[in-house]
């Protein structure tokens, strides 16, 4: 039994569209893993500057943030940008926003911390501030999902790039917040970390926060470009 021309269509439009954007989530993979493999951790007993608050691999993030809103605003235009991506387009601001501690640089401490709200130091006109911010942030997340959630899910059932790439951005994200508080869920089973260890989560963590914009810039070219290429083949048929 011989396969249809369809399904043989199909399996080229796949390996064809998709391929090579499994190969670059795949290069991500291991240049991140590169990262953390192939530089010492902690340096003299003290943490790898490359790093630490404020290093490269933190100083990258917000640059790579802003490099995805300039590929969404290039490929799909200004008008793109301001309508179906818009709500994506305000989420890759604020994630560059918050690399750039903006969620702590104008106020006495962190508004995405508990302590903000409750503490006596904190003036009220900026726990106010605080609410405004976060309840903003909800509605951007919200209207996120209404936006992407549905097709996220079925592209993920057809292994499109775009959405294997924003799951994994996804998941990323996920794990470096775990890792942020990794040293207080450990302490509260009597689990205490050495430094050398503190600075290997440090250093994983930095490194996931990194792959975050990475995987996002990625799936937003494999949203465009597989757009791009049903194109071109449409008008070579």
């Amino acid at each position: 039994m011989t396969d249809s021309p369809l399904v043989f269509a199909e399996s080229r439009r796949f390996s064809d569209g998709a391929g090579r954007y499994f190969a670059l989530m795949g290069l991500a993979f291991a240049a991140l893993a590169a990262i953390v493999i192939f530089n010492p951790t902690t340096i003299d007993g003290h943490q790898n500057p490359l790093f630490k608050e404020d290093g490269l691999v933190e100083q990258l993030s917000p640059v790579l943030y802003g490099a995805c809103i300039l590929l969404i605003l290039g490929m799909g235009g200004v008008r793109f940008g301001l309508t179906r991506g818009r709500s994506l387009l305000l989420m890759l601001l604020v994630l560059t926003l918050r690399e750039l501690d903006f969620h702590a640089r104008f106020t006495t401490m962190s508004i995405t911390k508990m302590k903000f709200y409750i503490s006596d130091t904190v003036p009220l006109h900026e726990k106010i501030a605080g609410v405004i911010v976060l309840g903003l942030l909800v509605w951007l997340v919200l209207a996120l999902l209404r936006t992407y959630a549905r097709p996220v899910l079925k592209g993920m059932m057809r292994l499109e790039p775009t959405s294997l790439a924003t799951v994994i951005a996804l998941m990323l994200i996920a794990s470096s917040e775990w890792l942020d508080g990794a040293r207080r869920y450990l302490a509260m089973v009597g689990i205490t970390l050495d430094r050398p260890a503190i600075n290997w989560l440090g250093a994983l963590e930095e490194t996931l926060e990194l792959g975050i914009p990475v995987f996002a810039f990625l799936a937003i070219w494999a949203y465009f470009g597989t757009r791009r290429d049903a194109t071109d083949r449409k008008f070579e048929t």
